[in-house]
């Protein structure tokens, strides 16, 4: 699944995509990252991270860091990619 990043968004947004890919273990990349404001930027790097130490803990659920802190089912062949256009 590939987003277009945009200066509008938000980490609630990420949230959302990235619990869709934790779920179902699917790919996702994430163009234009860096059009992302950083203030939001510093929240997605930690739903990076955790998804990151799920991987490497082998899970089979993780507390998912949104506004409602949700359990959810970890499938280990989630990925994400991040592309970045300078200019």
């Amino acid at each position: 699944m590939v987003t277009n990043c945009t200066p509008q968004q938000c980490y609630d947004d990420a949230a959302g995509i990235f619990k869709g890919l934790v779920i179902a273990g699917i790919w996702g990349c994430f163009d234009e990252f860096n059009r992302i404001k950083l203030e939001v930027l510093s929240v997605i790097a930690t739903q990076v991270q955790m998804i990151k130490a799920a991987k490497i803990a082998q899970v089979a659920e993780m507390v998912f860091p949104d506004r409602q802190m949700s359990l959810i089912k970890f499938n280990p062949t989630v990925g994400y990619f991040i592309t970045m256009n300078p200019g």
